[in-house]
């Protein structure tokens, strides 16, 4: 079983602060939802939870129920701590993977060549029509093509 107050060391450790402080600094509240998300996938109760960080317990659960708010480094963190405790969350974290702008163009040729003939035309039909006509005086010389 994982030990909360080892739990909170490393976390501490990873954020530079003390997650137990009261503070309304985004990466020091992001922390304490990836303390709440992982100490109640490993079972341990809204008070015990509180208690090693100082928080009444519906904080605590507000926490755990809304961890897909934290930016990408911190979904990277509590992703780590998901393997490190052989933990398993239903709904993984996805992380937004920006791109360079020469690369999104290869992107989406990559996803689009991936579709079938009937999905093309459909994303066609129901994207890219109404995007041109909204924008037709930017696009006029395409729409003539």
């Amino acid at each position: 079983m994982i030990d909360l107050i080892e739990l909170k060391e490393r976390i501490d450790k990873e954020c530079g602060s003390d997650i137990s402080t009261k503070s309304r600094v985004r990466n020091i509240i992001y922390y304490k939802k990836i303390f709440c998300k992982i100490g109640r996938l490993a079972n341990y109760s809204l008070m015990q939870i509180g208690d090693v960080i100082n928080i009444d317990h519906p904080t605590v659960l507000w926490h755990s129920n809304t961890i897909d708010v934290v930016h990408d480094k911190h979904k990277l963190f509590f992703n780590e701590l998901l393997d490190l405790y052989g933990l398993e969350f239903t709904m993984p974290l996805n992380i937004k993977y920006r791109l360079k702008d020469e690369t999104k163009l290869d992107y989406a040729k990559g996803l689009l060549t991936k579709l079938s003939q009937s999905d093309l035309d459909t994303f066609i039909d129901t994207r890219i029509i109404p995007f041109l006509k909204i924008n037709k005086y930017k696009y006029q010389d395409l729409e003539n093509n």
